[in-house]
């Protein structure tokens, strides 16, 4: 858990520097001059798009998370995902606590035509890690080390403004890990039993906002029509 919280920080910092400093070098449209001719053609996105998101499904379930996309062309991205939520409350002996994130390759199916990236389906393959502990008075349930997950992702993803998407997605795939269970009895833990999990299930539901930052034409989420 420690090394977690030191190393998203430097992840943060490091991706939004992309998306201010080095994502525009070169977007602006080919003209005779180096400006398109028509006010109404769209500047041709070169390089790799950052996205920045949140599962509104998982702040829903007080599980608050970020992630970060990195579109490499219209048709590939690199999804990272992480949450954490860390709710006790001692007098009762209850808890709500997961840590852990994810990363997912993307194929976007994006039709000849499209002038967004990172637009409509995609699907992916994902990998993830969490540790947990949830209780709520009389039986708990904790890992007992990481638990670890893999499998695909099927998403759409809708535009709703220039730079904000919303991605409707949903995951299939394997878990495994050990998992304790527990009861509290005179101020103690007691533990019930080891369990060992290995299923195949849906793993995530996400319902994202999507946010491309930047200003002007830095980052902007389009590309210009074959």
């Amino acid at each position: 858990m420690s090394t977690m919280v030191k190393v998203i920080p430097s992840i943060i910092i490091a991706l939004l520097c992309l998306a201010t400093n080095e994502i525009s070098a070169d977007n602006h449209p080919k003209g005779i001059t180096g400006h398109s001719n028509d006010p109404c053609e769209l500047p041709e996105a070169k390089g790799v798009r950052l996205m920045v998101k949140t599962n509104l499904f998982n702040d829903i379930l007080l599980t608050p998370d970020i992630g970060f996309e990195i579109g490499f062309s219209p048709h590939w991205s690199l999804s990272l995902q992480g949450e954490c939520a860390w709710w006790s409350n001692d007098s009762r002996h209850r808890y709500w606590r997961v840590a852990g994130g994810s990363a997912e390759a993307r194929y976007w199916i994006v039709p000849d035509g499209f002038r967004r990236t990172q637009k409509g389906h995609h699907i992916g393959i994902y990998g993830s890690v969490h540790c947990f502990d949830f209780e709520f008075g009389a039986t708990g349930h904790q890992s007992d080390g990481p638990v670890w997950g893999a499998g695909l992702t099927y998403g759409y993803s809708i535009p709703i403004s220039k730079r904000l998407n919303v991605d409707l997605s949903a995951s299939v795939g394997a878990s495994w890990g050990n998992i304790v269970k527990y009861h509290p009895e005179c101020g103690k833990y007691v533990c019930d039993s080891h369990i060992r999990l290995q299923r195949f299930s849906l793993t995530a539901l996400g319902v994202s906002l999507v946010w491309y930052p930047g200003k002007g034409d830095r980052n902007i989420p389009k590309i210009k029509d074959p």
